[in-house]
């Protein structure tokens, strides 16, 4: 399988389960273990991490850029609570306790720097997904109508960004135990000789149906070519 794959790949994949001031998530973690045999079987390195705290977070992504350098194609995911503040997304370590918005900035992870140290390295494509829950058990969420879902962003020229519902809006899966979204991007990832948005578009109609329309995964790129499992 690995024969047609003439770029270095290399990936960061993270799943947030054991979360301690916020709602359990019994999926990510599990999930990402059957990601990583995907991704290796299509050529990618892989550097895999569960329940991370802040600290192991930003440990992770710094090693991850520090590596991407000598690669082509940089792919992460990642699996767990996420949060906006002031317009930009936040990936909610394991340990965070939120007491109020301004807090977001000093404990969690910001998915901004992600892309910059990414865009730093200067690789050919970029490829960034994020199913992303979003945490119940702050206070300061359940009074801000305005903090549900993510918020929306435009990645530079060689960036594929997918998130799993549309920005400002919830996953509908938000109280389930496994994720439909991720379940979906395991069966899809590995077909053969497909571009990634036909990838991602099958990932979207299937989410439509199985949701009854109630969550739109979405997407942004400026115009990235990519096959995972190139055949020619």
């Amino acid at each position: 399988m690995h024969s047609q794959i003439k770029e270095k790949r290399l990936a960061l994949i993270i799943g947030n389960t054991e979360y301690h001031f916020a709602k359990k998530l019994l999926d990510p973690a599990d999930n990402i273990d059957s990601l990583e045999a995907i991704l290796k079987q299509i050529g990618f390195v892989v550097l895999k991490y569960k329940n991370l705290e802040q600290r192991q977070m930003k440990e992770a992504i710094n090693n991850f850029a520090a590596q991407l350098h000598n690669y082509d194609v940089g792919f992460f995911y990642y699996a767990g609570h996420a949060t906006r503040f002031n317009g930009a997304n936040y990936l909610i370590p394991t340990r965070t306790h939120l007491e109020k918005e301004m807090d977001i900035e000093l404990e969690c992870v910001s998915f901004n720097r992600l892309i910059g140290e990414m865009e730093a390295a200067d690789v050919q494509t970029n490829i960034l997904i994020l199913d992303a829950y979003q945490p119940d058990a702050f206070d300061y969420l359940k009074k801000d109508k305005e903090s549900k879902g993510l918020a929306f962003i435009n990645g530079p020229g060689n960036f594929f960004i997918a998130f799993s519902s549309r920005p400002g809006e919830i996953s509908f899966d938000n109280k389930r135990v496994t994720s439909q979204y991720t379940s979906e991007l395991l069966k899809n990832i590995g077909r053969a000789d497909i571009q990634i948005e036909d990838v991602f578009k099958a990932i979207r109609r299937r989410m439509f149906d199985l949701t009854k329309g109630k969550q739109m995964p979405w997407e942004t790129s400026s115009g990235v070519y990519f096959r995972f499992n190139p055949v020619n």
